[in-house]
C-alpha cells in the first residue's frame, strides 16, 4: 500500500503543469521614432493559475508598467485576459517587449515581440 502511495505521489509531483500561453502584438511594429505603440496581450488559463496573478510590462528601453491583482475572492477564474497598454518610444532603436505574468512573485509565463524604429 505504501508503495502505491509513493508511485502516486511521485507521478502526481512530476506531471507537467500546463501553464497560460498566450500571444503579444503590436502596433506599429516598424516606424519612425517618436511612435506610439499600442500592445495586446492575450493569455489563455487551462487553470487558476490566472486568479491574483500581476502583469509586468518591460518595454525594453527602461521603463515598466505593472497590472496588480486585487484578489476579489468572489470574482470569477477568468479564461482569458486580455490586457493593453500605449507607450510611447521616442528614441530610434529595436527593442525587445516583454510581459510577465507572475503569482506570489513567481513568473508563470513570459510573452515577447520586437519593435523596430528608425
Amino acid at each position: 500500500m505504501i508503495k502505491i502511495l509513493l508511485a502516486l505521489l511521485l507521478a502526481i509531483m512530476s506531471a507537467d503543469v500546463v501553464k497560460p500561453h498566450g500571444s503579444l502584438r503590436v502596433n506599429p511594429r516598424m516606424g519612425h521614432a517618436p511612435v506610439d505603440v499600442l500592445a495586446i496581450m492575450l493569455i489563455v488559463n487551462p487553470g487558476q493559475l490566472l486568479y491574483c496573478s500581476d502583469l509586468t510590462w518591460d518595454w525594453g528601453n527602461g521603463t515598466r508598467s505593472f497590472h496588480s491583482a486585487d484578489c476579489d475572492p468572489t470574482e470569477a477564474i477568468p479564461v482569458r485576459w486580455v490586457e493593453s497598454r500605449r507607450h510611447v518610444y521616442g528614441v530610434p532603436g529595436e527593442y525587445i517587449i516583454t510581459v510577465s505574468l507572475s503569482k506570489s512573485g513567481r513568473v508563470i509565463t513570459q510573452l515577447r515581440t520586437n519593435i523596430l524604429l528608425m
